[in-house]
């Protein structure tokens, strides 16, 4: 006789739940073993200023100037044009990770790099 037996399954629950518990384990390694160390730096990238040393700043500022000058597009140039006004730096100049100068623009005195391609812009 032949019976028609049907295997245990899991259930859809169980596998997402499962899922779930092992994201929340990955999170909580990475936070314990330092991952999430640079997430303040990296959201002060992303809004407002940057505690940067001073060649650093500058590098940003010709890097920007660079992206400026080898664009075709116009929507690009339009960003970058107040870019100088916009973004601002925080400057470390004695290398002690703290805030010496704050609020520093590319054509500032202390950063002072010249871009006259994107300081000539209309916007």
């Amino acid at each position: 006789m032949i019976s028609k037996k049907r295997g245990q399954g899991l259930s859809l629950n169980v596998i997402v739940i499962t899922i779930l518990v092992i994201l929340v384990l990955v999170v909580l390694a990475v936070f314990f073993t330092g991952g999430f160390a640079n997430l303040g730096g990296l959201i002060s990238k992303l809004y407002g200023s940057q505690l940067v040393s001073v060649s650093q700043a500058k590098l940003q500022c010709d890097s920007w100037c660079n992206q400026y000058d080898s664009t075709e597009s116009q929507l690009w140039k339009n960003k970058w044009c107040n870019l100088d006004e916009k973004s601002t730096f925080d400057l470390d100049t004695d290398g002690d990770k703290k805030v010496d100068r704050e609020g520093e623009t590319c054509s500032g005195p202390v950063i002072n790099a010249q871009c006259s391609s994107i300081g000539s812009c209309v916007s």
